[in-house]
């Protein structure tokens, strides 16, 4: 009997289905001996087929809304603001710890001198490598590998018994950094337009120093107050932790920019206005650095 139904669905009218029978149902006439029940049964087949037919079509609607998920920009914006934090507290916390790090590690000024410069190596070049594939793998992505690396850096750190794996650590929360930095900037430039657009990057861009200042007082206060290096250290998971769960389960923006590939990125780093701010830029590293 499934083989003489046939479901056709309405047009433009959701959860509607309209049961034709096809001209074979009409020699069941000819068999009324047989199936002294055939409407009954054919009733009862069509009602089951509709009900089938009717817990796909809403399941299919379900997958549908949770890919058309709308993009809640504010939440990735705050999230953004404390993935930033969180790079500023690593910035600000690690170097108000040397002290203490190296009287208890046995470490020497160069030797502190190198883990901090590991920092400084995995910052830019994962920015570096992060912005130029921005397109091909998007912000959700970079986050992700920005959360690990912080989450690996900063326990390491923690746990840390030698030179070696502070080197490490040190890295991994650079690494962690550079992500942030080359994710968040390009996504809030895709999540507003307008006025709002400049109002919220400058916002998100108030964070670094802010950050910075605000985890100086932390180590400060900290310091003061004899608590361990590795408590200090603790704190910077805290906004980690928070944006970690504000970017869990969001719809990231596509970016608005126009599709290039990984060559043009590549050649776009080549031009000569782009070196000669890499060389500007460089002087600023420069005095940060003293």
């Amino acid at each position: 009997l499934f083989t003489i139904v046939e479901l056709n669905y309405i047009k433009g009218q959701e959860n509607k289905l309209e049961m034709c029978a096809l001209p074979e149902l009409i020699y069941l006439n000819f068999f009324s001996g047989l199936y002294t029940k055939k409407d009954e049964h054919i009733t009862a087949i069509m009602n089951l087929i509709k009900k089938d037919v009717e817990t796909s079509s809403l399941t299919d609607k379900q997958k549908q809304k949770t890919m058309s998920q709308p993009i809640n920009a504010n939440r990735l914006f705050y999230a953004s603001c404390f993935a930033l934090i969180t790079t500023a507290f690593s910035f600000s916390i690690r170097a108000g710890i040397l002290t203490q790090l190296g009287t208890q590690l046995n470490l020497d000024p160069v030797q502190l001198g190198h883990i901090n410069q590991m920092w400084f190596l995995g910052f830019p070049l994962s920015m570096i490598i992060g912005g130029i594939f921005y397109q091909q793998i998007g912000p959700k992505l970079i986050m992700q590998v920005a959360l690990v690396a912080h989450l690996v850096g900063i326990l390491t750190t923690i746990y840390a018994t030698s030179y070696n794996v502070l080197l490490i650590s040190t890295l991994f929360i650079g690494v962690g950094n550079g992500c942030t930095e080359a994710a968040c900037n390009p996504m809030i430039a895709d999540s507003y337009t307008g006025n709002e657009f400049h109002s919220k990057l400058n916002k998100f861009h108030m964070w670094f120093p802010g950050g910075i200042v605000l985890g100086s007082l932390i180590s400060k206060f900290m310091t003061d107050a004899n608590m361990s290096w590795q408590a200090q250290i603790w704190v910077i998971l805290i906004p980690t932790i928070i944006y970690a769960v504000l970017f869990f389960g969001q719809t990231f923006p596509k970016s608005k920019a126009a599709e290039t590939n990984i060559l043009a990125n590549f050649k776009a780093i080549l031009n000569p206005l782009y070196l000669f701010m890499a060389c500007c830029m460089a002087l600023t590293a420069i005095s940060e650095f003293g």
